[in-house]
């Protein structure tokens, strides 16, 4: 007998069985009414607890269900769209992956409220998430120094 796995995130599955089970019991138990057979016995035939099932349960935060195909862009990011069965990427990943062509080392800052996602460059320079210098990071004095561009008479 061929053996077959099927990835179902550990909530999912938790909710699916449970559901499962209180609405087929709930079944049986009118099936009993309407054979006029004892309710239990007729449970007990119709869920044996001798046959298993194995199950593999994934914990939903793992990124083993999240695509792992690079999005090129200013700044090359993982898709993290949710996979298809059976595969690492996502649908639109399945059979084209964009290719990613040189590299650059980028160290992320730490994400606040009151600022957009950064990230420092090899020489000091911050760059957002759209390529453009935000501001400088002194690596030796841990201190961070933003630019407020201002375009006729609007800042950003």
């Amino acid at each position: 007998m061929e053996k077959k796995e099927y990835k179902v995130p550990r909530l999912l599955w938790g909710s699916l069985e449970a559901v499962l089970l209180a609405q087929g019991k709930r079944y049986v138990r009118d099936m009993a009414k309407t054979l006029k057979v004892n309710e239990k016995e007729l449970i007990k035939r119709v869920f044996p607890t001798k046959e298993t099932l194995n199950i593999t349960i994934h914990d939903t935060q793992s990124m083993s269900l999240q695509c792992s195909a690079y999005v090129p862009g200013v700044l090359n990011q993982l898709c993290r769209k949710p996979v298809e069965l059976g595969s690492e990427f996502c649908l639109a990943h399945r059979t084209l992956r964009p290719t990613i062509i040189g590299e650059a080392t980028l160290e992320k800052i730490v994400d606040e409220a009151t600022r957009q996602s950064l990230w420092v460059q090899a020489d000091g320079s911050v760059i957002d998430n759209r390529g453009q210098q935000s501001g400088i990071f002194n690596k030796n004095r841990n201190r961070l120094i933003l630019f407020q561009i201002e375009k006729e008479g609007v800042s950003e």
